[in-house]
Parts: C-alpha cells; sequence; structure tokens
C-alpha cells in the first residue's frame, strides 16, 4: 500500500530480523539524501539516486550481540520501522548496519583500576593497581580505524574497531598515593583498565594502552592526573568486557559486550549500541515501501 501521513513515534525498529521495541530506542532519526548534478541550465537536478540513513540507540542490551553480528558479518539486511500507528516502512534487504557500543550513559565510572594485560578478573581489587577516583564524566569514543564505504555508498566494516578514552584521576580516598607514578609504570604495555560501577561490578577495556599526562590546571581546580587509553580488536565484544572481579570471576563472573551469562553488565538503559542503518537504491519507491493500516 502507498504512503500515507501520520505520527513518526516508533513502536519497534527490526534489522536483519532482530528487533528493538520503542520504550527501550533513543534518539531516533530516518533521512533521505538524493544525488544531484548540475544540468547545462545551470540548475540541480536530481538523478533518482537516494541513500537512506538511519540511526538510534538501542538500549535493550540483550540485542547487541545480534546487531554487532550483522556489522562484522557485513550482512545485507532489510529494515522495518513500525510506528505507533502499526503503519511501518520496510527498507529492502540492500541495508547495511554498524554498531558502536554506547556505556557510561549515566555517571557511573566511580573508580580506576590498571593491570599489565592478563584478561584475567578474580580478585581484580587485589591484583589491579588500584589509581583512584574518577573525576566527573569520563569519556569513552567508538569508532573504526577503517571507516570506508563500499561502491554503493554504504559503510564498509574494515575489520577492525576502536576505543579511546579519556579520565582525570585525582588520587586514591584516604592515602597521598602517586597515581602518576603507577600509570607511568605500565606506559607503553598492554594494559586492562577497569572502571568500578556503582553496583561493584566492573566494566572493562581490554587488551589496550594507556598514556598518563599531568592535567591542566587553573586556580579554581584541583592537581590531577590525565589518563588517555586506546586499542583495537576484531570486534566491540573483544575489547569491552563487564565482570564482578570476585575471587572466580574468570569462571563465573565475566561477560564479553553483549553477553548476560553472569548478569554483570548495567542492563537496558544503562548500557547498549548505537546502530547505523544504510540503504542505496536507484529508486526510492523499490529501496522502501509502505505498509499503512487504514
Amino acid at each position: 500500500m502507498a504512503w500515507a501521513p501520520g505520527p513518526s513515534e516508533v513502536a519497534s525498529i527490526s534489522i536483519g530480523g532482530t528487533s528493538t521495541n520503542g520504550n527501550l530506542i533513543e534518539n531516533f532519526s530516518l533521512e533521505t539524501a538524493e544525488e544531484s548534478y548540475t544540468t547545462g541550465y545551470n540548475f540541480e537536478a536530481d538523478r533518482g539516486f537516494v541513500t537512506k540513513t538511519g540511526s538510534f540507540d538501542c538500549l535493550d542490551y540483550s540485542k547487541v550481540t545480534a546487531l554487532e553480528t550483522l556489522m562484522t558479518n557485513r550482512s545485507l539486511n532489510t529494515a522495518i520501522v513500525t510506528y505507533t500507528d502499526n503503519d511501518t516502512q520496510t527498507m529492502t534487504s540492500n541495508t547495511i548496519c554498524r554498531v558502536k557500543p554506547i556505556v557510561n550513559i549515566v555517571s557511573d565510572v566511580c573508580n580506576v583500576y590498571i593491570l599489565a594485560q592478563a584478561g584475567s578478573y578474580d580478585d581484580l581489587t587485589t591484583n589491579f593497581t588500584d589509581l583512584g577516583v574518577a573525576m566527573s564524566d569520563p569519556s569513552f569514543e567508538f569508532d573504526f580505524p577503517s571507516d570506508e564505504t563500499d561502491g554503493c555508498g554504504r559503510p564498509y566494516f574494515g575489520g577492525s574497531c576502536r576505543v579511546t578514552a579519556e579520565v582525570m584521576l585525582s588520587g586514591i580516598r584516604g592515602a597521598t598515593t602517586d597515581v602518576y607514578a603507577l600509570a607511568k609504570a605500565l606506559q607503553n604495555t598492554n594494559v586492562d583498565v577497569a572502571f568500578a560501577m556503582p553496583n561493584n561490578n566492573f566494566m572493562v577495556l581490554e587488551d589496550v594502552y594507556a598514556y598518563a599526562y599531568h592535567a591542566g590546571e587553573d586556580a579554581a581546580g584541583a592537581r590531577m592526573v590525565r589518563l588517555k587509553i586506546t586499542g583495537v580488536a576484531a570486534a566491540w565484544s573483544s575489547i569491552l568486557k563487564y565482570t564482578n572481579g570476585s575471587a572466580t570471576a574468570d569462571t563465573d563472573g565475566t561477560d564479553g559486550w553483549g553477553v548476560e551469562t553472569n548478569g554483570v553488565d548495567p542492563g537496558n538503559g544503562f548500557s547498549g549500541a548505537n546502530v547505523e542503518f544504510v540503504g542505496t537504491h536507484y529508486s526510492e519507491d523499490t529501496l522502501t515501501s509502505f505498509d499503512v493500516v487504514l
């Protein structure tokens, strides 16, 4: 059935068969960009070729593994947007999906720990070096070292994922420990960096590099240490972990990103993935179809 006017509020979005309900969708947008050329008359004429780009934040944590797999497999997918009036917009199966983790949606990084890379989290607070209090909101950025498009103008996963993070350290509570020296001792070394969350679990960036610097100063602020972190892996689930850091964390208290077996992640509403889906075609009518409920 043809297009009809209606609300833009979203009840669900399905990509490659993985559906996210509207109550766990944030920042939805869907844009159409046309291709044009300058004619001999010196005006812009549309060729008819269109690119549709959708994006949203999926706060349904149980769906992020499936979405990551669509990205790493470079799958061509069908994307279906269902609106609150039950109308649907379907983008045909030439749509590419890519995802980036969402962390620290709320200010939930309390303390920072570091260890020469081992991928082992048993007795974390004992075995890792305590770098003390994380100040304000640490920044986490997730991107792709190879951020290319294919010959049809769609994002193409280059085979690796990159994380960069920065956190300000103000020292250890009740002590005057030189956290700058502690962090410097592990510079240019593969490390695991663990961020304590309010529920006493930890988010870990695994097999990364960390660099310590004296933070910028002014008369209004305390002296702090700036910790810069960067790392690359084949998938987000290989670099981003959650653990309870218990005595037996390696066997029953650690999950990779998107895995809920041990329930140590922050959960729905506090973590998830930014999802982008892009489709292209010579004809918008072929790329997109509407099913309107009358």
